[in-house]
């Protein structure tokens, strides 16, 4: 190991240091000073190491590669601090009392139900009736009007309402929205309807977005001419082009469980594909040396192309970075083979000097543990079931590159996305080679678009074997036990998950017991916390009452079951469920989950709690009130004493027939109710010596009894 990290490739030293800073200046932000001194000292202590090699004495030499750790380590630290938009002295929410903003739209709109959601990038606010510079992103959700289209990429506008701060998430382990952005240099966002903003027409120069999202936008519509089911389409679309707006979610949630989504995020393989394809058309040149560096050159250009045609996403300009630093690699050795795990690192080290934040996409992660898991994995894996048969070969060697990939990947997308596609090995074997004929078809229908009758036959053919990828996914995905779901692994857990699954590796590579009882003892470790866990689920009791605007939400958890009661429109929505409560429920081992229309309850349809009528339950012999606008008068009794009361929202609340009515100990007011109305009833209520928690202001109320 020490070989593989430091002497085999030598540049591993200077990443971990380097992201090391990285890391702590995102998650601690210590101040510039602290930075530039840790900097300079270790700096000017290293430069006297080696101006001055007596200094130290043969044994210790180690002291200045420890040196050099540190000076990476504050260089790190400075590029992070420096790309963090908020610590620029012209940050715009610094200034006060600003009167206008002007900005540019910086990314493609994405339509949603009731709005249009881009990025803004402010140049330039007026304070004081005076233009000055200023910069910092905005995340702008703009109002749909048929009559008024919104912007697009490149537009410039000026607008006067204030951007709001992005608030955090306001439920038990929600996906924490605000920290997403704030990787992305974003802290605010603001909504403008169409008389909130002008248009200003500038110069706009040239702009490679731009320019990139045009040339997209014109080979989507040769695609939308040529094949026309909306499936198929949107398939073709994600796959080839990086535009995958048009897919349905149930198609997205087939490929997610068959463990085929990466086709439809413009990656890696993609890339890979097209220097496969393009490398094999161009193998003559290899004849010739001054031919190989036009081959060199073209393959680069070409790469970067296709990266151009996919709107240069993160991922794809990753993926051409690499490749980019493999081929000028293999230039400079003259062909010969260079250390691949060098020019891997080496492009990790120049994507997060260029913009550190990458360090906290989870595309990032996954995307170099797949590669170094196959680069390292997948030859010693192939050698293993190799045999003189060709066909037999072509399956196991995609089989085992997707061995490797998963080996390398699924404990941390089990973190991120808490599930684990099981028939993963069989979903990838139709999947990847289907998936490379529609790139080549998707190619091959661009190139003779403007011959009707063969795009015609090539188009046909192209949506049938999209339809056959669809089918064979959505059939994969149904199979029973298709997705461990459910996952909820911690930070630690996933690491021990590592050192288990990394020990073993080498285990079986170096046949040193040592690794093997390393995977052993993780094994151990995570079998005891696994017990905790499972110990403490058995005997949780929960009440929660959910933050989510203008909706009534509330859980009663026990053991591993629970039931929700909610309004329909919420209960209904997939999206909003997995946004909101679906990760909590992952954490609590919730998995026998009842959820039910508070405006229409079942009342003998629960196995957590006892419904006494239509707005009072007892749930773990606590009684528990739940009262909208018309049931204040619904019981027979007076002055019900309840040990806890959920006020939905009520048109008109008379507080003395409410406390005539009910006696609690504590009030909840749920997210059903206008923020501006809340402040009102909360007063009035704790005016009358009562325990209020207001959810839509004071986020989720959590109870545990």
């Amino acid at each position: 190991m020490e070989y593989f990290m430091f002497k085999g490739v030598p540049f591993t030293r200077i990443l971990l240091a380097f992201v090391a800073g990285i890391l702590l200046q995102i998650w601690l932000q210590p101040n510039l000073m602290e930075g530039v001194v840790l900097f300079g000292i270790s700096f000017l202590a290293y430069s006297a190491l080696i101006l001055f090699p007596s200094i130290i004495k043969y044994q210790t030499q180690s002291i200045s590669g420890v040196v050099l750790s540190v000076v990476l380590f504050s260089c790190g630290l400075l590029v992070a601090y420096f790309n963090t938009t908020a610590n620029c002295s012209d940050y715009f929410a610094k200034s006060e009392k600003i009167e206008l903003y002007k900005a540019k739209v910086n990314e493609e709109m994405l339509v949603k139900p009731n709005s249009i959601k881009s990025m803004l990038q402010i140049h330039a606010i007026r304070v004081d009736g005076e233009w000055q510079e200023a910069k910092g992103n905005v995340l702008v959700y703009f109002k749909k009007d048929s009559t008024h289209p919104a912007p697009r990429y490149g537009e410039n506008i000026i607008f006067k309402r204030s951007p709001a701060e992005v608030e955090g998430p306001s439920n038990p382990r929600q996906f924490n929205y605000k920290r997403y952005l704030s990787f992305h240099n974003t802290y605010h966002q603001v909504f403008l309807g169409k008389d909130d903003y002008v248009e200003v027409k500038e110069s706009k120069g040239f702009d490679l977005f731009a320019y990139s999202y045009s040339l997209r936008n014109k080979l989507l519509t040769i695609l939308q001419e040529h094949v026309k089911n909306p499936r198929e389409n949107a398939v073709a679309a994600a796959l080839v082009l990086g535009y995958s707006e048009n897919i349905d979610n149930d198609l997205i949630n087939a490929y997610s469980g068959a463990g085929a989504m990466h086709v439809l995020c413009v990656s890696g393989l993609h890339v890979g594909i097209i220097y496969i394809v393009l490398s094999r058309l161009l193998l003559f040149m290899d004849k010739k040396k001054y031919l190989k560096i036009v081959k060199f050159v073209l393959l680069i250009t070409l790469i970067w192309f296709y990266a151009l045609i996919t709107g240069l996403s993160p991922s794809v300009s990753r993926a051409s970075t690499m490749i980019t630093l493999v081929i000028l690699g293999t230039w400079l050795r003259g062909g010969g083979g260079n250390n691949i795990y060098n020019t891997i690192i080496v492009s990790m080290f120049v994507l997060l000097l260029v913009n550190p934040y990458l360090i906290t996409e989870v595309g990032f992660q996954l995307s170099y543990l797949a590669v170094f898991g196959i680069i390292y994995v997948h030859p010693k894996l192939f050698a293993i079931f190799k045999t003189s048969s060709k066909l037999w070969n072509r399956i196991w060697e995609i089989t085992s590159v997707s061995i490797s990939a998963q080996l390398a990947t699924f404990p941390l997308a089990a973190l991120y996305f808490h599930k684990f596609p099981s028939l993963f090995m069989v979903s990838n074997l139709f999947v990847i080679p289907t998936a490379t004929i529609i790139i080549y078809g998707v190619m091959l229908l661009m190139i003779v678009s403007w011959l009707p009758l063969i795009a015609s036959f090539v188009a046909k053919l192209l949506a049938a074997i999209i339809w056959f990828l669809n089918e064979v996914v959505l059939f994969i995905e149904k199979v029973p036990y298709s997705v461990v779901d459910g996952i909820a692994w911690s930070v630690a857990e996933t690491w021990l998950v590592y050192g288990v699954i990394v020990c073993m590796v080498l285990f079986l590579v170096r046949k040193i017991p040592a690794y093997f009882h390393g995977a052993l003892l993780a094994c151990f470790v995570l079998l005891v916390i696994s017990s905790y866990k499972a110990n403490y689920i058995s005997k949780q009791n929960k009440i929660l009452v959910y933050n989510i605007n203008k909706t009534t939400a509330i859980d009663f958890v026990s053991g591993n079951k629970n039931y929700l009661l909610a309004d329909a429109n919420f209960i209904h929505d997939e999206n909003a469920i997995r946004f909101n409560v679906l990760q909590n429920w992952f954490w609590m081992g919730a998995k026998n989950n009842h959820l039910e229309d508070v405006n229409n309850v079942s009342q003998n349809n629960s196995q957590v709690v006892n419904w006494i009528n239509e707005n009072y339950v007892v749930f773990q012999n606590k009684k528990i009130g739940i009262v909208g606008n018309d049931d204040i008068g619904k019981n027979s009794e007076k002055n019900l004493d309840l040990d806890l009361l959920v006020l939905r929202h009520i048109n008109y609340l008379d507080v003395n027939a409410l406390l005539e009515k009910y006696s609690a100990g504590q009030i909840v007011l749920d997210s059903s109710w206008p923020k501006w109305k809340v402040k009102k009833v909360k007063d009035a209520l704790i005016s009358n010596g009562i325990m209020v928690h207001a959810v839509g202001t004071d986020k989720a109320f959590e109870l545990t009894i």
